[in-house]
């Protein structure tokens, strides 16, 4: 439903029926459609109709009049006409026209409709919202995807300044926009803005280029000045960290303003150009900048070597500035030109376009040809003009290079193909429909690949152009200057191509701007803290340099590697699974053979279609083979050297082929499971209603699509090249699974449960037709039970694992659920035996994989709720454009205190611009010079180090490095990689611009190595107590921090004790926190632990928001309400009883009364400055130990008037009462060694490695530690290794002690029992088996005792052998049960029953199994012993003490011999399934899951064996006294049970097998039969029907009419 940006009512939105909803969008769309320029009257420059609509952004103004701060301007007042602007704008009409003319789009004209921004952001917004408007009214939707509005593609904007904002608004409605000149890197963020392209490269290569033009004539020692907007900003960020890789440092780094006293700037940065001694200075400004500060160089002589961005490099009026030969040698970048056919002759003629209408040229023209408007474009003739409007001349062409305007023929044409592309043009019409959604023309972009002039174009995967750069100088032509490429950067070399003899140096010298001697091959610069002089060290491992001055050595090219030193790599080798390997070559013919047999299968059910054994489940047996089908292709993705896409479509084809697959069993299970609701006629109808099968299989294979989109959106998949950790100079390419791993758990873990479902029903279900599905589902689940520990721990067998996990649960699928049934159809011998007739009418068949019934559904309407648009989305608003004030509490950035670019924005805190400063003065006091800063990539990580960095540099503060984190993608790896950085570094101080995530991030990694450092906090993060409660916190170091002031809220914490919306309102995100902090089905990190204890979730209320957030922090929230309240008080003339004024006041008015609030509250007076800031201050924190956590306490105040800090010395608890020291050139003490520099006096401290130590200040080198004693990195001693083991007085062994006792003592209990009700039906019988099941877990749990304590051979010997053996015995007893139940239920076929009686030997069989293991044990002690060893432990400073068992062939050989009864047992029990057997199942399950989950683990994991084992044996012995014994005990002292568990039966007496006993007799009675009427159910739910759960009853009491009844049988084994 399409809403206004209006007054409207929320109720009536509410409460608007569906119907309406869609009339109402029928009429926006049709309100869209009918838009033309008249509707835009007032800010429409530009205009012509066509079929398709375009818009143009083009700020043919450069200025809007009187900008001044905290006034909005009249956006209307546009001045300084600007012919560059003019003419490429002129270029994008006139390429329209010739696309019009040409027949392109057959029989489909283009239009346009343009706006000029005049370089002002909140006008670019405005001309983006009134051109999307509708009658005035800006259309918001839930899902923008459904907006159709006439303008179906925007051109534009020139600036970067103007175009981040407005395509900001354009992403929202999914609109594409294709700029020309638009550099900024931001913009190649495809997470933010979403729509855009452009048919340039970002700036990113812009700067690269720059650095590499300053390398190639090796320039390092240059000066920059730059721009303050976010173009000057983005561009300098881009070329800082290209020039610093190039070995180019920076004399002085000067920004101008964009707006407010330009000139002023423009004279300062000459000033400190002529003061400095670089030669080379490169401007990154606008060309209105350039020319001033062209003239104040003009006016002193003043020559320099000026670099120039793409922005000015060809601006004509600079090179016909008088007097520019004296400035010195001009050289830039600039995009790739050419010339656009008959658009000069356009330029010639100009005129507006027929039937539209172009206030820009017809302002123009009066500017050019009107004798009373003199300026400096005005004709000399001009007053010879009759009429200016039909004048024309060459002067456009004279003025401007035209050929700069070529990217804009590129623009258009690439819109015009892409909407060709969609409409699926020929060469005589278009059959597609030209109302298209906007989205669809935002897809075509970005796959569109398009031919113009010869020149083949297409956006990469960012939107952009990799085209490269033209590099221009401009030489002498007279008292003038001429633009001439000198050669070009290619994106794709990434480097400079000159023609040095187009070059014109004095005496062909090329000048030099240099500071130190020239590093040779193999060594890189080492750039000291007091200059920019460098030092020359060797490149370490894995990098090189073949070059002179190399700032850093380059890193092996992907495959090759180095040694330290080296000037050249050597090819790595590349792992990845070959095709040619033996594996992917098994995996393929695995592969094949299962694609054979779903082909085989699907042919056989073609073939034999209304054989009755799958009449009834053709449909849904084929979508399994379908989803088999893209499982297996799935597989074949894994093998080959993996790519991006590759990664993704095996995961994904994978995860969406199995759930197909799952689903599909799923919908069996459950019919059966509703056919067996039969004795409950109720709930069985009200079940029958959900029985939709295509509408479950198409809602869970949706809800896996779902995952797989998030979490190839938001934690996308890649290809990464690690290290390996067994081979030396090789790299394994592995596929990641994203970041945080959140959608592979995801994915995997919905099929598990799926999988589980599945499994759950079918066993409750149990019958002949639910096996297939009860062991698929058992044979998934093992798999990837075993997959997952092996995973996780073993990066380079990844895909080995899944790999196989996936064809084991495929092949399960195939064996379990199609085999079988090609074998009855090809005997042709089941269709007689199987078939079973329902009560009533027409039904199918569901036996294990389709369902043939037919389902219904309708289409529910959408809640309205669900078009509510949440009001946090507004911050993607620019509010200026719509005049609201924002009253901010926590954004500190800098930029939001220009007035010109945020006239609305207040503030309650400081700007970072004072943060910084506080920093800066920080450092200062404890006089640390020496720093690392890790900052974020975002708006408030890059402007916070922008200001501090030259606060920091006027208090001689040097940076030992400078990180950058990104905020959205490969967070995890740069955190890692920053925390590298920060180990090697001697820095010992590290300031952290970060949030708190990534905070907590880097503190993860620093705790992993003990690493402390002192760490600076920014006030995003220096109050979290999250981070305070982090384990092992105090590992870090020291922490201090700034914070905004803070104080108490009164009644706030009470407040939060008694937390509930406000009357008669609501409040979603107080019921989303109650409802994860005391619903006790949501499980989560905040849930309470009474949560399972109340009733109503949204009435329990507790103090844990004061205990995890420090409540003082949100006192600045107080203080903007406050500050809000008394602006509107006043507005509103308020007195002590009423306010008289209409409460509908205009925003602006309020941004006027804020600006001069002055209010007091809580004895504190309170007023925004020029700015729209507080001057409130700082207060300085530090982080002090509180047992295993820290706690904050102000130890400190910033004062902003005065610029000084105020520290409580004795606050603060250094370490013996001395400040830490962080310089370059102090003392190394002792743990460490001294790594001098060959140029400078200063030298590097660095931590003696692990195993090494010094004991002295400034050693050269470090000793090695003694044999038994080793050392930490740094330690100035070395220390005795510890031995560990389980030792008694551990924690893990107390439990196990304390589990075992229970154990042997529930035993004890059991056999006591057993003893004293010997004479007991239910245990009377099994009595003999039982015991000898207690003893061998008693055994069992004696060899567990042993695995504690310090070993030795002996008992290592004796741990493994009396599990064993006890074990053994245990699993024996079970299998003779399995046996006996298995043969009793033989008793349709007597003569085999009799048979197999012969072999029932129950004592003969328990002993041979048990004698069998024995001998197992004595040849793997003889011939394979096991030894105590010691190994290096993952714990420093420690050596594990551990068993080995031999070369593991003796340790394999029983735990396969104890799986294989397990295995047996389970099979047994299963295929003669009732509750006897229960016991068996379950208790063999049981041991299955904890060894198979054991083995991985004990396999990957040495330190962790005993433990697992010790873990696995546990629940292996419990699962057996659980499910086998304590259900006896119930029943023997409740003595109730048996009655009421009597079932009765059609005919004959039969059992009733209570759970876990055998041999007690149990009369019944019959069972009633069903009326007919009971059955008697209309068509339509007929649907629902699944005659196999009558098949399965009637089979199943069949079976028990062919068993023998109780009686009858043997009543002892």
């Amino acid at each position: 439903m399409a809403l206004s940006v209006e007054r409207l009512g929320r109720q009536s939105l509410l409460t608007m029926r569906p119907q309406s909803c869609l009339y109402v969008l029928g009429v926006a769309v049709i309100l869209g459609l009918q838009l033309h320029c008249s509707v835009t009257a007032s800010i429409c420059g530009a205009y012509a109709p066509g079929d398709i609509i375009i818009g143009i952004l083009s700020s043919v103004h450069y200025e809007i009049k009187d900008l001044q701060p905290w006034i909005l301007p009249d956006t209307s007042a546009c001045v300084n006409f600007d012919p560059v602007t003019f003419v490429q704008a002129l270029a994008s009409i006139h390429t329209i026209e010739t696309i019009n003319d040409s027949g392109f789009l057959p029989r489909i004209k283009l239009g346009y409709l343009m706006c000029d921004p005049c370089a002002y952001a909140s006008k670019a917004v405005q001309c983006v919202a009134d051109i999307l408007a509708i009658n005035g009214s800006l259309t918001v939707l839930p899902d923008f995807s459904k907006f159709n509005p006439p303008v179906k593609a925007f051109l534009g904007e020139r600036y970067s300044e103007t175009s981040i904002p407005s395509a900001k608004l354009i992403s929202l409605y999914k609109i594409p926009q294709v700029a020309c000149t638009c550099s900024a890197t931001a913009l190649s963020d495809k997470l933010r803005y979403t729509t855009f392209f452009r048919v340039i490269p970002s700036n990113t290569y812009q700067g690269q280029a720059l650095a590499k033009l300053l390398r190639h004539f090796n320039w390092n020692w240059i000066g920059v000045v730059s721009l303050d907007d976010d173009y000057g900003k983005g561009l300098y960020q881009d070329f800082a960290p290209r020039a610093g890789e190039e070995g180019i440092c920076f004399s002085f780094s000067v920004m101008v303003s964009n707006y407010v006293n330009v000139r002023q700037r423009i004279r300062e940065a000459a000033d400190t150009i002529r003061n400095s001694n670089a030669t080379v200075v490169v401007l990154l400004l606008r060309i209105q900048q350039v020319e001033m500060l062209f003239e104040e160089m003009i006016k002193t002589n003043t020559s320099r070597i000026w670099i120039g961005s793409n922005t000015w490099p060809t601006a004509q009026s600079i090179m016909k500035m008088k007097g520019i030969n004296k400035v010195g040698e001009i050289l830039g970048t600039t995009f790739i030109t050419g010339k656009i056919p008959g658009f000069e002759e356009y330029l010639q003629n100009l005129r507006p376009s027929p039937g539209g209408r172009n206030d820009f040229i017809r302002e123009y023209k009066q500017m050019r040809f009107n004798c009373c408007q003199q300026s400096d474009h005005t004709c000399p003739s001009t007053c010879s003009v009759t009429d200016p409007q039909e004048a024309n001349d060459d002067y456009l062409l004279r003025a401007v290079d035209v050929t700069m305007a070529y990217n804009q023929r590129v623009a258009v044409y690439a819109v015009a193909h892409a909407i060709k592309n969609l409409l699926d043009c020929s060469d005589t019409a278009c059959t597609g429909d030209t109302n298209f959604m906007p989205y669809k023309l935002v897809d075509s972009l970005r796959k569109v690949n398009f031919t113009v002039d010869n020149k083949t174009y297409a956006f990469n995967e960012n939107g952009d152009f990799m085209t490269g750069y033209d590099i221009m100088m401009w030489k002498n032509s007279g008292d003038e200057k001429i633009s001439e490429v000198v050669g070009k950067f290619l994106i794709k070399k990434q480097d400079v191509e000159l023609d040095e003899h187009k070059i014109p140096w004095t005496n062909n010298t090329v000048p030099l701007s240099r500071c130190s001697e020239p590093c040779p091959p193999g060594t890189e610069m080492s750039i000291s803290n007091i200059s920019c002089c460098y030092s020359c060290t060797n490149c370490s491992e894995g990098y090189y340099s073949n070059e002179t001055d190399q700032l850093a050595c380059k890193e092996c090219p992907k495959g090759y590697g180095s040694l330290p030193g080296w000037t050249e790599c050597q090819k790595l080798k590349i792992w990845y699974l070959e095709w040619s390997a033996a594996y992917p070559i098994v995996v393929m013919i695995g592969t094949v053979i299962g694609v054979l047999l779903l082909v085989f299968s699907f042919t056989v059910y073609i073939l034999h279609r209304e054989n009755p054994i799958i009449k009834d489940t053709l449909v849904i047996s084929c979508l399994m083979k379908c989803g088999l089908m893209v499982s297996f292709g799935g597989v074949i993705l894994f093998l080959g050297d993996p790519n991006d896409p590759i990664c993704r479509a095996q995961q994904t084809m994978y995860g969406l082929g199995f759930t197909l697959c799952v689903s599909c069993i799923l919908v069996m299970a459950v019919h059966t499971f509703i056919e067996i609701m039969s004795s409950d006629p109720v709930k069985q109808r009200r079940l029958r209603k959900f029985n939709r099968p295509f509408v479950i299989i198409g809602l869970l294979t949706l809800t896996q699509a779902l995952i797989c989109i998030f979490w190839m959106v938001f934690d996308p998949v890649g290809v990464v090249e690690a290290p390996s950790q067994t081979q030396p100079l090789t790299l394994n390419r592995l596929c990641t699974q994203g970041p945080k791993y959140y959608g592979f758990g995801a994915m995997h873990v919905y099929i598990a449960l799926l999988a589980v479902l599945c499994f759950l029903l079918a066993f409750k279900g149990r019958s002949t037709e639910t096996e297939p599905i009860v062991f698929s589902m058992l044979i998934h689940l093992f798999a990837w039970f075993c997959f997952i520990p092996v995973y996780i721990t073993q990066d380079e067998l990844k895909s080995i694992v899944q790999i196989s996990a996936i064809m084991v649960s495929n092949y399960g699928v195939i064996f379990c659920h199609f085999a079988p049934k090609w074998f009855k159809i090809l005997s042709e011998k089941t269709e007689s035996k199987k078939e079973v007739k329902t009560p009533v009418g027409p039904h199918t068949d569901d036996r294990d994989s389709g369902m043939g019934f037919t389902v219904r559904s309708s289409v529910r309407s959408v809640p309205q709720s669900r078009f509510s648009i949440a009001e946090s989305e507004m911050s993607n608003w620019d509010t200026n454009s719509l005049e609201f004030s924002e009253v901010a509490c926590s954004s500190s950035a800098a930029a939001l205190s220009d007035k010109l670019r945020y006239t609305s924005f207040f503030r309650v805190i400081p700007s970072n611009i004072y943060q910084t400063q506080a920093l800066a003065k920080l450092l200062r006091h404890f006089k640390w010079s020496w720093i690392g800063v890790v900052s974020l990539d975002d708006d408030y990580g890059k402007g916070i180090y922008e200001n501090f960095v030259p606060y920091a540099d006027q208090e001689g503060i040097c940076r030992a490095f400078h990180e950058v984190l990104p905020n959205y993608v490969n967070v995890e790896q740069r955190v890692k990689e920053a925390s590298d950085i920060i180990r090697n570094s001697n820095a010992s101080v590290v300031v952290l611009f970060l949030r708190i995530q990534q905070v907590e991030m880097l503190f993860k990694e620093m705790i992993k190595t003990n690493t402390s450092r002192i760490w600076i906090a920014s006030n995003a993060w220096s109050m979290t107590r999250t981070l305070m409660k982090m384990k092992g916190i105090n590992k870090v170091g020291e922490i201090l921090g700034t914070t905004f002031i803070t104080g108490k809220i009164p009644g706030f914490e009470e407040y939060l004790r008694n937390l509930r919306p406000s009357p008669g309102g609501r409040n979603d995100f107080i019921r989303e926190y109650k409802q994860m902090r005391f619903n006790c089905s949501q499980q989560s990190a905040h849930m309470s632990p009474l949560a399972c204890s109340v009733t109503d979730p949204q009435e329990a209320n507790d103090d844990y928001l004061l205990q995890v957030v420090d409540v003082t922090e949100a006192y600045t929230q107080r203080v903007a309400v406050y500050a809000v309240a008394h602006a509107i008080k006043k507005l509103l003339q308020c007195n002590n009883t009423a306010c008289p004024a209409d409460p509908n006041l205009l925003p602006y008015e309020l941004v006027d009364l804020l600006r001069k609030v002055n209010f007091t509250l809580d004895n504190e007076t309170y007023a925004f400055d020029e700015n729209g800031d507080f001057m409130n201050g700082y207060d300085i924190m530090m982080w002090k130990k509180d047992g295993d956590e820290k706690t904050s306490e102000v130890v400190g105040k910033f004062f902003i008037k005065s610029g000084n800090i105020e520290i409580d010395e004795h606050k603060i608890p250094w370490t013996n009462k001395t400040v830490p020291l962080s310089r370059c050139s102090e003392p190394c003490p002792a743990g460490t060694i001294k790594s001098i520099l060959k140029v400078s006096c200063c030298y590097n401290c660095t931590n003696c490695s692990a195993g090494y130590y010094s004991n002295e200040t400034d050693q050269l080198a470090c000793k090695e530690c003694p044999v038994g004693y080793s050392s930490l990195p740094g330690w100035t001693e070395c220390q005795k290794l510890k031995i560990w083991y389980l030792e008694w007085s551990a924690a893990y062994p107390i439990v196990v002690m304390i589990g075992t006792v229970i154990g042997v003592l529930l035993l004890v209990f059991s056999f006591t029992v057993y003893i004293l009700h010997r004479e007991n039906p239910i245990i009377k019988d099994t009595l003999v088996i039982s015991c000898l099941m207690k003893s061998g877990l008693m055994v069992s749990f004696g060899g567990v005792i042993l695995f504690l304590g310090d070993p030795n051979d002996p008992i290592c010997r004796a741990q493994q052998t009396m599990y064993g053996l006890g074990f053994t015995l245990c699993v024996s007893c079970i299998l003779v049960m399995a046996v006996h139940t298995f043969i009793e239920i033989m008793s349709s076929d007597p003569v085999k029953q009799r048979r197999l009686r012969k072999f029932n030997r129950p004592f003969v069989i328990i002993g041979l199994l048990t004698l069998t293991q024995a001998l197992i044990c004595i040849f793997w002690m003889v011939f394979d012993r096991v030894k105590v060893e010691e190994t290096p432990s993952q714990i420093p400073l420690t050596l594990n003490r551990l068993c080995t068992q031999g070369s593991m062939y003796g340790f394999g050989a029983m735990h396969v011999y104890i799986a294989l009864l397990a295995v047996l047992c389970f099979v047994l029990a299963f295929k003669g399934r009732s509750t006897e057997t229960e016991p068996i199942i379950f208790s063999m399950l049981i041991h299955l899951f904890a060894w198979f989950c054991f083995i991985p683990v004990y396999i990957t994991q040495d330190e962790l064996r005993p433990i697992v084992q010790i873990s696995a044996i546990m629940v292996s012995n419990y699962g057996v006294i659980f499910c086998h014994f304590t259900p006896k005990w119930f029943k023997i002292f409740s003595e109730k049970t048996i009655s009421k568990k009597e079932v009765k039966t059609p005919v004959g007496p039969r059992t009733d097998d209570c759970d876990s006993g055998m041999g007690y007799t149990v009369r019944s009675s019959s069972v009633r039969s069903v009326p007919q009427s009971r059955f008697s159910i209309a068509e339509s739910e007929m649907s629902n029907w699944d005659i196999n759960s009558l098949k399965i009853s009637e089979v199943s009491f069949g079976s028990l009419k062919r068993r023998k009844s109780r009686h009858q049988r043997p009543r002892s084994l």
